[in-house]
Order: C-alpha cells, then sequence, then structure tokens
C-alpha cells in the first residue's frame, strides 16, 4: 500500500498556517493533523484558535488556556486559545493600572463602563492576535504557528486592516508604530512622527482602493533603516508637507494628549467644488454596501441561515 502523500502546505510550511472556512468544515481537525505532523517531524509548533468556540480541548484532551500549554504524548506541539472575553478584561486592567493612585472608584468605574463594549473586545482579540504574528512571548521560539480560526466572517473582521481610511470624511484612524522599550522613570519618547495619508486622498473598497504605490512616500520617509535622520516635508515654507514631528512636550501639551492632530487644509472642506462628482460618490456608496452585503452574507452562513437571492 503506498503512504498517504503529506499535502504541500505541510511538506513546505511556511512559519503561519491559517486553516479557515464555514464552521463544520473540518478546519480543527485538519489544522490538529498539520500540527501534529509538524511537531513529530521535530519541529516546535504552537497551535492557537481563535474561536470563542473552540473545541480544541476535546481534540486533544488539554484544557483551554490563553497561555501556550504543551500537548501530552506530542513533544513540541503547544496550544492557545485567543479567548476574546478573556483577552478584552486583561486589556482593561492593563488601562486602569495607568490611572492615577489618586482616581476614584467613581471614576475607576466610569473607565471600566467605557472599556465594556464590543469594540474593546476586537480591540483585545487583535492585539493579541498582532502580537503572536510579531513572534512576542514564547511562541518567538516556535517553528511554526497554526491558526485554527473561527467562522469565516469572524475571522475575516479579525483579519481586517484599520477601516478608518474608508470613513467619511472627517473621521480619522491612527495607525501606530511602536518600540518596546523597558520601563523607566523617564519618557522614551523623544518625538512624535506623523504622516497624514488622509486629507485630500479619497480611497474606497473597490473604485479607488488603497495600493501599494499610495503608501511609497511614507516608507520612503519612514527610513526603518536610519531613524535618527528623517526629514519633516512639513514647515511654514512647505505647509502641504505630510510628514511632521511633534516632540514629547508638544504632546503633553495638548488637552489630554490629544493624538486628533491634523495640519493640512483639506479642500473638500473648503471648496465644495473639490468634491467628487454625484454619480462617483453614488457609485462608491453602492459598493461599500454590496461589500457589507457579502460580509453579512459570509456570517449568516456560518449561522447556518439558508439564503435566497432576491428575486
Amino acid at each position: 500500500m503506498n503512504p498517504t502523500p503529506i499535502p504541500g502546505f505541510v511538506a513546505a510550511a511556511t512559519r503561519y498556517l491559517f486553516f479557515t472556512g464555514k464552521g463544520g468544515v473540518g478546519k480543527t481537525s485538519l489544522a490538529t493533523a498539520a500540527a501534529i505532523r509538524l511537531a513529530d517531524g521535530g519541529q516546535r509548533v504552537l497551535l492557537v484558535s481563535t474561536d470563542a468556540a473552540s473545541n480544541l480541548d476535546e481534540m486533544l484532551g488539554v484544557a483551554l488556556s490563553n497561555q501556550p500549554v504543551a500537548v501530552p504524548g506530542v513533544p513540541g506541539l503547544e496550544m492557545l486559545n485567543i479567548d476574546p472575553d478573556t483577552a478584552a478584561e486583561a486589556y482593561r486592567q492593563r488601562v486602569l493600572a495607568q490611572l492615577e493612585a489618586s482616581a476614584s472608584d467613581a471614576e475607576r468605574q466610569t473607565v471600566r463602563e467605557q472599556l465594556s463594549g464590543a469594540c474593546t473586545t476586537e480591540i483585545a482579540a487583535f492585539d493579541e492576535f498582532a502580537a503572536l504574528l510579531a513572534g512576542e512571548g514564547g511562541e518567538s521560539r516556535c517553528d511554526h504557528v497554526v491558526f485554527d480560526t473561527a467562522p469565516t466572517g469572524h475571522t475575516l473582521r479579525l483579519l481586517s486592516l484599520p477601516t478608518g481610511l474608508f470613513y467619511a470624511q472627517g473621521v480619522k484612524a491612527n495607525v501606530l508604530f511602536f518600540d518596546k522599550k523597558p520601563a523607566s522613570e523617564t519618557a522614551w519618547t523623544k518625538k512624535l512622527w506623523i504622516y497624514d495619508l488622509r486629507t485630500n486622498k479619497h480611497f474606497t473598497l473597490k473604485t479607488n482602493p488603497l495600493r501599494r504605490e499610495d503608501l511609497e512616500e511614507f516608507v520612503t520617509l519612514y527610513n526603518a533603516g536610519n531613524r535618527q535622520q528623517r526629514q519633516a516635508t512639513w514647515s511654514a515654507e512647505q505647509p502641504e508637507g505630510r510628514w511632521r514631528d511633534y516632540s514629547y512636550e508638544d504632546i503633553t501639551a495638548r488637552d489630554k494628549a490629544s493624538l486628533d492632530i491634523f495640519w493640512l487644509k483639506d479642500d473638500s472642506l473648503a471648496d465644495s467644488d473639490n468634491l467628487p462628482a454625484p454619480e462617483v460618490i453614488a457609485q462608491e456608496i453602492v459598493e461599500d454596501l454590496q461589500a457589507a452585503l457579502e460580509q453579512f452574507k459570509l456570517i449568516a452562513g456560518d449561522l447556518g441561515a439558508e439564503l435566497t437571492e432576491p428575486a
């Protein structure tokens, strides 16, 4: 009898493997089998579930935990479950710990209530997910990280990039880049560099999607190889420059150290002639609604709904 061939995604596995799809198609079984096969080959493997209703514990006989747990009988294999509720509570505790010691119980309760919504849960879950991809913590010693994902709709939300670029005009989203530093009595931050990729740009999901070339200027100016030599493109003489730095003192002097910062003139707010043509706006609305409908179809399918096309 010929041995069963090893699938290419296992035989030449990348560091990160994602098993995703609708509920009930066998994601957990395949992810577990792939993780065990890699571990049997001498690799160090972390098997991660992003499903709040995961049954990895039943598959492997190991209690779910938000910390890596060794799987008995499979040397080199550990498993971990990203529990959104646990992640959200840990996130809330980190925020509360940053409040001044003089903060009253009422103030702390107010902060906790503000962090009790679904948005906080999603942020916390994404934070845990991003940490795994960044190789922070114990997973950095693994050769492979295998993700047994939640059903498609939930996974798409987890994997989505920040959607602020596609919000209505006037609504801003910030993508922040941090360096991990040890604790210090004085602030590590000396300057905050900001690149404005929104003002007078008009990205949409389909008609004018964000492309790699749209980020070329930012990547060049970010100057990852020699950040000490960065040069701002904004100045009093160059008021249209999109790359600007603020000192630590500038930021802390702002009301509540707010990062709601802008300096470029929004042409569409100052001159209605700069607005897109009505037919362009209408087409963008249609495309956004269609994209949203596709997302809801995926979620409805995961929930077992039988979808019918309108007559």
